[in-house]
């Protein structure tokens, strides 16, 4: 039971929007939260252009909340402890299924590395949103990806940890929770594996669970 689409993408649009780069004060400010150190300004060096995988599977893991107080997230306890995550191989789940190939651009700044690429996977009907994958080399199991375009979000993602964050769109601002159930990620310069398993909440909706697997690796003959 579910639902699956297929997407493909090869080079950036140039009508597509500007990543706005977080500033300094919120990198310092994300990092603060999740104890580390790195700055996000130092010298630069470009890895290119790279090919991106992504398959991505959600399913409905809570109800929406009485009252639009917020659901199962909002209220749970900060560890995480009282979420339960369902087996995987549970009959009859809705589900839906999203599979996305694209040219991205790498490239590492101050000892973070930064992913780029055009995200048709938010909205295949407006594809005008540009991805941000970011994370120190010293501490990948911390991972920050930031979304602009037709909708916003910085989202970061540590396995065990909740974090809140906001949820733009060109309509309405929404409060949203992130509990990261796991992060396996081996991204490196030479490309790599990112895995994430996590549960998001937009405040009064339902929370909904991804597991998201994103493959990376060199374009052949780069």
């Amino acid at each position: 039971v579910g639902r699956r689409r297929t997407i493909s993408a090869t080079r950036s649009s140039p009508d597509a929007p500007t990543l706005r780069r977080l500033s300094e004060s919120e990198m310092s400010e994300i990092n603060n939260k999740n104890g580390a150190s790195s700055e996000f300004s130092g010298e630069r060096a470009c890895l290119g252009e790279m090919r991106l995988r992504l398959v991505s599977e959600q399913t409905e893991l809570f109800s929406p909340s009485v009252g639009g107080r917020g659901g199962g997230l909002f209220l749970e306890e900060e560890d995480g402890s009282g979420i339960s995550f369902p087996p995987d191989d549970v009959p009859d789940v809705e589900k839906s299924t999203t599979e996305m190939s694209c040219i991205a651009s790498a490239e590492i700044c101050g000892g973070r590395m930064e992913i780029v690429y055009d995200d048709a996977s938010v909205d295949p009907d407006s594809p005008a949103v540009k991805t941000k994958i970011s994370f120190e080399l010293s501490s990948p199991e911390t991972v920050v990806i930031e979304r602009s375009g037709t909708v916003g979000s910085v989202m970061i993602f540590e396995q065990g940890r909740f974090h809140r964050c906001e949820y733009v769109t060109p309509i309405l601002r929404f409060e949203a929770a992130v509990f990261s159930r796991t992060v396996e990620n081996t991204v490196g310069e030479a490309g790599g594996r990112l895995y994430l398993d996590y549960a998001v909440e937009l405040k009064g909706g339902a929370a909904i669970r991804t597991r998201m697997n994103i493959e990376i690796a060199p374009l052949a003959g780069a």
